[in-house]
């Protein structure tokens, strides 16, 4: 998972292509990726709109709990972003997402997004994912 991101193809795309997020560090229920604010990911103050701070979160919160097992991506449950600032067109961010806690059937993270230039927190988010079983899905 180190390097360029690559996409799933779905909501996430975002991420990819010109944005380009690219992951600097994964491992040990954390990961580090940076991130330039595109056009494509800006709202019409040429700033980093909150719906792509979500999918950052979304996305960091579950590449942190598949370092604890790679095959239990989960599902989300919750998900809560606090916006502190802003990051403008052109900006670079840097997001670390790290577990809190990781249990049998419930995983919880925490994502902080900084500027790079200056470390000002952007926003934080906190991310919760359950780990159903295959027979939980057939519910």
């Amino acid at each position: 998972m180190l390097g360029k991101f690559h996409s799933s193809g779905k909501f996430d795309s975002c991420l990819g292509g010109e944005a380009g997020m690219g992951c600097v560090r994964i491992g040990g229920g954390g990961v580090e990726c940076v991130l330039t604010v595109t056009e494509s990911l800006s709202n019409t103050y040429g700033t980093m709109h909150g719906g792509a701070f979500s999918t950052c979160i979304d996305v960091l919160g579950s590449m942190a709990l598949l370092t604890k097992d790679h095959t239990r991506a989960g599902v989300s449950v919750d998900m809560n972003m606090t916006f502190c600032s802003a990051a403008r067109v052109g900006e670079t961010v840097s997001l670390i997402g790290s577990v809190l806690r990781y249990g049998k059937s419930i995983g919880f993270t925490n994502v902080v997004i900084t500027r790079q230039r200056d470390g000002a927190v952007i926003a934080t988010g906190r991310h919760t994912k359950a780990f159903p079983t295959y027979s939980d899905l057939k519910k």
